[in-house]
């Protein structure tokens, strides 16, 4: 009887530690996207590293960029500086940046974006039994304020600042026959929109040569937010862009051909130089160019000719 209860009570304390708590041991994985437009488009952000700190957010983070990057963090309390505990591994980040596997409940996590030298950092809540964590982190380049916060992550940009200040020089030509030689034309018209081409279009050479397009669905027509001006050599001139996606409109006069396409300014250029042929042997059709991105529509179809009246019979 002694016996049985020995075994029992061994017994007990096995199951006591088999219920008590798990050590930790996840994996942190990061969405990382970016927006350069207030309310545009967010995009994957793939240019990205990332840290697991075992430190504690309310003493240590990253003291600029640079530190950021190299993975070091600083204390607030006595200006030491430490290393990552764990890093980011790199290559095809498809399914996540991935942190990990964590073996710690005090977690601070950075994550640098190379492409605008922004950084962000948060406190992660860590606790046993948590085997996989995922969270988003979106770069807001638009936003000129730093730090900021965005979704319990504290992000400094744009470090230093990025900034579009464009003029986008198109040089303009006609094409008599499909693969024919280029004749200048020194009299273009050009305008850009703050507008995403996938969602807009011209719909006539008038709309055109006004500045105007339309949705591609639903009612609404956009005005032009910039009109080109010629060079001294013809080409169009259309100057004082401030934001990374736009819409570009031109059209040649003579030939009423017209042609649009989507455009992404790099950070701190401040010319962007374009080059675009009217096809005129595409009469009263539209093209596209998918190498360019440019769609045209060629020149109208001429009336035919009336038909000549019967000559009365005497």
């Amino acid at each position: 009887m002694k016996r049985i209860i020995v075994i029992l009570a061994a017994l007990s304390v096995l199951a006591g530690c088999s219920a008590g708590p798990k050590d930790v041991d996840c994996v942190y994985i990061v969405n990382t996207h970016f927006q350069d437009e207030e309310k545009g488009p967010v995009a994957k952000a793939e240019n990205v590293v990332g840290y697991i700190f075992y430190a504690d957010t309310t003493e240590w983070k990253p003291a600029s960029y640079d530190d950021a990057e190299a993975g070091v963090v600083t204390s607030s309390v006595s200006g030491r500086t430490r290393s990552y505990d764990l890093m980011s591994e790199p290559g095809n980040i498809s399914g996540g940046l991935e942190l990990g596997a964590i073996t710690s409940t005090a977690v601070m996590a950075v994550v640098c974006f190379k492409d605008t030298r922004s950084y962000a950092y948060r406190r992660v809540p860590m606790e046993p039994g948590i085997g996989r964590l995922t969270v988003g982190l979106t770069f807001r380049t638009w936003k000129t304020t730093a730090p900021y916060t965005d979704s319990k992550w504290t992000v400094v940009g744009q470090t230093p600042p990025h900034t579009v200040n464009c003029t986008y020089l198109v040089a303009t030509f006609t094409e008599e026959a499909q693969g024919g030689p280029d004749i200048p034309v020194t009299d273009g018209v050009g305008y850009a929109f703050y507008a995403d081409a996938s969602q807009w279009k011209v719909t006539s050479f008038e709309n055109a040569m006004a500045g105007i397009i339309s949705p591609q669905s639903g009612t609404g027509d956009l005005n032009y937010d910039i009109a080109g001006t010629l060079t001294a050599d013809g080409k169009i001139s259309i100057a004082g862009i401030t934001r990374r996606r736009v819409m570009i409109v031109i059209c040649d006069p003579e030939s009423q051909c017209y042609a649009w396409r989507q455009a992404t300014i790099d950070y701190n250029v401040p010319v962007v130089e374009d080059s675009f042929s009217f096809p005129l042997w595409a009469e009263g059709i539209t093209v596209h160019y998918p190498a360019t991105g440019w769609t045209a529509v060629g020149p109208p179809k001429p009336e035919p000719e009336p038909e000549p009246e019967p000559e009365s019979e005497p």
